[in-house]
């Protein structure tokens, strides 16, 4: 008897590039997040404490093996002085001057040049509101 298989419809395609986003996105935001966190504690047992999560948790975070839970990230940018806006979307309005150029240092020297992938790269997706001390 023949193979009367269908091929994947639209809505299955659909899908998988959703889920390819989503773990693009999440790739983002968890390099920015273990970056902030390299420059301040070398060692993630600390930042993972001074957040209030368990170690193994944290490092799915910096890995992007989790998406970050929102108290997690609202602690996180309290303690690090860090914008939720550049963390999430890349939105360099509410970084902080010194922050900014800890991130120009660490790409000029790994010779990363505009347009390349880098920690600070906004992502394709939309911007939101999310306040930032900077605001004003």
């Amino acid at each position: 008897m023949p193979n009367r298989r269908k091929p994947p419809g639209p809505a299955k395609l659909s899908f998988r590039q959703a889920d390819a986003d989503r773990v693009a996105y999440r790739q983002h935001w968890a390099a920015r997040l273990a970056f902030v966190r390299r420059l301040v504690e070398p060692v993630s047992a600390d930042a993972a404490r001074r957040i209030g999560v368990d170690q193994r948790v944290w490092w799915k975070y910096e890995h992007a093996a989790n998406d970050i839970d929102v108290l997690a990230l609202t602690r996180f940018c309290v303690e690090y002085d860090v914008c939720p806006r550049w963390i999430l979307l890349g939105d360099w309005s509410g970084l902080r001057p010194e922050l900014r150029r800890a991130v120009l240092r660490m790409e000029a020297a790994a010779g990363i040049q505009n347009g390349d992938t880098s920690p600070h790269e906004p992502d394709p997706f939309p911007r939101n509101s999310l306040p930032c001390a900077s605001d004003g």
